[in-house]
């Protein structure tokens, strides 16, 4: 330890041994990596400087060598040249059609095509909505529904197919699911009202006597089932305190089930919300729920990223190690994982492999496999508000679970919390007063005339918080 020592990195790897490399994000690479590629495909030989020496390699007969990209739209994308394009052999992947997605439901999940076609449409419908910003149409980062959507509600759907006839208890599962699939991160009241009334045209929930605006709301209100659902692994000094301790409002229980349903089926979240919307609160509850270890870290800091994917420092003898980030620790002990703040910061391709394949590589070359109790979580504040704030990748942004944390502007959800916070802290709460109930009024007018003040001056400073009620199916 303390010296530093030359490794080849995975593209001589994969050149020595005859091996196969994709590298995914190629207008994500930086420079210095598309001109070395650049050379290699000029001239058959890949040149690289070890320990001082400059040094060839022609790679093994047997190498094949794959690039991916997204379109050059997509946040933090560089335009590659078309000289270095031209090397390669270019394929363009099209936009799947219904009949595709129908297809890929009816294969991978046993759903018959009679109810696979009709899923796939909603998918497109939804789609084309997002893309012509009839929904999300005040949103600086427009929603995205995509292929791996089709595939989490097949999975959820698959097992509550499998258990008989589509009866009463069959279709509020079934609509639940697509709740938890497609609604939940739609962060406009309307829009949500106006895409359930798109789901119940396609599949008749109403005309078969469901009342959907309180069938999630009852199915929220206990938790106890998906708590007990969801895996963990116990937990040490790293278990959230006390102050993690709430009592859950119905809006916030509301929030709990979605996220709830993502863990049990072991899909990243991302959490959007205001500030002070109750997003950290929300994960240290859960993790303190099931008393588990969550490790949290803030990209708004200088050091966030290093403190996540580790880094190399000196000892005081003067030598170098190399320390492993919180990333390694959590995947590492099937942990929970909260990055906070995740948009000021480029993280994103550094996770695509431990979300897609369940690994990723420190700076070491070493290979961690994540414990399959891992869970990682993205909160993030929306962009339309907070300008400073970058646009996550679509490309990262869909293989997340996406969650819209609503606040909490109910008057008697807010005095509800005002009173067991009293309670608990050894306040008067009026509960034993016969002047109770002028007590909680006088705390709902305070409540509703900040709540409106509050709501002048965002409409002050972002247009973007104005709502509207238009949706077109």
């Amino acid at each position: 330890a303390g010296r530093f020592v030359w490794q080849d990195g995975i593209l001589l790897k994969a050149a020595k041994d005859g091996l196969w490399l994709a590298l995914e994000e190629i207008n994500l690479a930086s420079s210095e990596v598309v001109e070395i590629l650049n050379d290699y495909l000029i001239t058959g030989k890949i040149s690289y400087s070890a320990n001082g020496e400059q040094k060839e390699l022609y790679p093994h007969p047997d190498f094949r060598l794959f690039a991916t990209g997204n379109p050059e739209s997509y946040s933090q994308r560089q335009k590659l040249s078309g000289v270095f394009l031209s090397r390669f052999k270019i394929l363009y992947q099209k936009e799947l059609s219904e009949e595709e997605l129908s297809q890929i439901l009816s294969s991978l999940f046993d759903i018959t095509s009679s109810l696979a076609l009709p899923i796939a449409r909603f998918h497109t419908t939804l789609q084309n909505q997002a893309d012509s910003r009839i929904i999300g149409r005040t949103e600086k980062d427009p929603y995205t529904f995509t292929l791996r959507d089709i595939i989490r509600l097949g999975k959820r759907l698959e097992p509550i197919l499998a258990k008989g006839p589509m009866d009463e208890e069959y279709l509020k599962k079934f609509f639940l699911e697509f709740f938890s699939v497609y609604i939940g991160r739609l962060r406009d009241e309307s829009e949500r009202e106006a895409v359930i009334s798109l789901l119940d045209t396609h599949f008749g929930f109403r005309e078969k006597g469901m009342d959907l605006e309180t069938v999630f709301m009852s199915s929220s209100e206990d938790l106890t089932a998906l708590f007990d659902a969801v895996p963990s692994s116990p937990g040490n000094e790293f278990i959230p305190r006390e102050d993690a301790d709430i009592i859950p409002t119905p809006t916030q229980r509301t929030t709990l089930y979605l996220i709830l349903k993502a863990l049990i089926q072991n899909e990243p979240v991302l959490v959007v919300g205001n500030p002070a919307s109750g997003k950290t609160t929300l994960i240290r509850y859960l993790a303190r729920k099931k008393e588990t270890n969550l490790y949290y870290v803030n990209l708004s800091s200088d050091t966030g990223l290093e403190e996540l994917l580790g880094g190399y420092a000196q000892d005081k003898s003067g030598k170098w190690h190399y320390r492993k980030g919180l990333l390694f620790s959590a995947i590492e002990e099937g942990s929970w994982l909260l990055i906070d703040e995740a948009n000021l910061s480029p993280l994103s391709e550094y996770i695509n492999s431990l979300l897609d394949f369940g690994y990723v590589i420190d700076g070491e070359e070493n290979i961690w496999y994540a414990h399959p109790n891992f869970r990682i979580f993205l909160a993030i504040n929306p962009p339309a508000i907070h300008q400073s704030r970058n646009l996550l990748s679509p490309a990262l942004r869909s293989r997340f679970t996406e969650v819209w944390v609503e606040e909490l502007t109910n008057l008697g959800e807010l005095a509800g919390l005002i009173d067991t916070w009293g309670a608990s802290h050894g306040a008067a709460s009026g509960t034993q007063d016969h002047r109770k109930g002028k007590k909680r009024k006088g705390r709902e007018k305070i409540i509703s005339e900040e709540v409106t003040k509050r709501k002048k001056l965002e409409q002050t400073e972002s247009s973007s918080f104005k709502r509207f009620t238009h949706f077109s199916a």
